[in-house]
């Protein structure tokens, strides 16, 4: 019910990039989870035409918005693109395999993709891991999901910090880090040379117009 027979014939036919980009990226998620590899008479899919169509535009557009400070979200657009991607590279193993069997079902893909994608971005794993598990409800994919969170995890450490650490930084948010700067560890530097004297002292309890 929720295919979108754009230029198609209502009721018989549906357009598989339409039912993608103008439905809820919800629905588009549990579609691209969900639906068969090959289509019959009787069952939906997409193909791989169809989702690389989706997925190019899709994956531009969701950078484009996030970096002009459109408040559109992250979280959903990133499982979304991630999901195409890996139904679509489910795809393309089928047909090297010449769908013989030898490889897991295209929606196992696609939840695989959505998984590296965020995890790419939010480099979080645990967390991650149990919010995925929680909507699929299939323990099975408990190891999966963790190699394929911490792949992504450790492949975005190679070239540089998590999407919410990147704007930390470019917005000038004062933060704490964890681990001490290298700058601070080569030239030795103590705890009283970047402390202010100025310290502001707040008591247990304070009036919101003092804080």
């Amino acid at each position: 019910e929720h295919l979108v027979p754009f230029q198609c014939k209502p009721g018989k036919e549906y357009n598989e990039v339409a039912s993608l980009i103008f439905t809820e990226p919800d629905i588009a998620i549990k579609q691209l989870f969900h639906f068969r590899e090959a289509g019959a008479d009787d069952v939906s899919t997409f193909s791989s035409g169809a989702l690389f169509m989706f997925f190019i535009p899709y994956i531009m557009l969701a950078t484009l918005t996030y970096g002009i400070a459109v408040p559109s979200g992250l979280f959903v657009p990133s499982l979304l693109s991630g999901a195409a991607f890996g139904r679509l590279f489910g795809h393309l193993l089928h047909k090297l395999d010449h769908t013989s069997g030898t490889f897991a079902d295209s929606g196992t893909y696609a939840l695989m993709g959505a998984a590296a994608v965020l995890g790419g971005m939010a480099r979080m794993t645990i967390s991650l891991t149990v919010i995925l598990l929680e909507a699929t409800g299939d323990m099975q994919y408990v190891l999966p999901l963790m190699l394929t969170l911490m792949a992504a995890r450790f492949t975005g450490n190679v070239f540089n910090e998590g999407l919410y650490d990147i704007h930390i930084h470019l917005k000038h948010i004062p933060f704490l880090e964890p681990d001490v700067p290298a700058v601070a560890e080569r030239n030795e530097i103590v705890a009283g040379q970047v402390m202010s004297t100025e310290v502001k002292c707040l008591r247990p309890v304070e009036r919101a117009g003092v804080v």
